[in-house]
C-alpha cells in the first residue's frame, strides 16, 4: 500500500499511514474471522485529527489498488517488474 500511496494522489493517506492502517485491517479481519468481539478502538483509526472506520479505510484501500493496476498494467503481466518498482521507489526514498 505505501507503494501505491506514492504514486496515487490521496488528501489522507500517505505511505506512511498506510503501515498502520494496514495493521488495524489485518487486526480487524483477524477478529471477525476467528469470532471475537470488535471493541470500538478496533473499529477506527485516527488519521490527521479524522476518526476513520476501518472498514471505509479497507474499501479506500481496494479502490486505490485498483486505480493503480489500471494506470500501470504491466504489473499485472509481470510480478518481477511489480518487484522492481518497490525497490526502485524505495531506494528513491518516495
Amino acid at each position: 500500500m505505501p507503494v501505491v500511496f506514492t504514486h496515487e494522489h490521496s488528501d489522507v493517506y500517505s505511505p506512511k499511514v498506510c503501515r498502520a492502517a494496514m495493521k488495524k485491517i489485518y487486526n480487524y479481519r483477524s477478529t471477525v474471522v476467528h469470532g471475537g468481539t470488535l471493541k470500538d478502538k478496533d473499529k477506527y483509526l485516527e488519521i490527521g485529527g479524522l476518526k476513520i472506520e476501518v472498514e471505509k479505510i479497507a474499501v479506500d484501500f481496494l479502490r486505490y489498488t485498483l486505480l493503480f493496476v489500471l494506470h500501470n498494467p504491466e504489473y499485472l503481466d509481470d510480478a518481477k517488474k511489480f518487484d522492481e518498482f518497490i525497490d526502485l521507489t524505495i531506494s528513491e526514498g518516495k
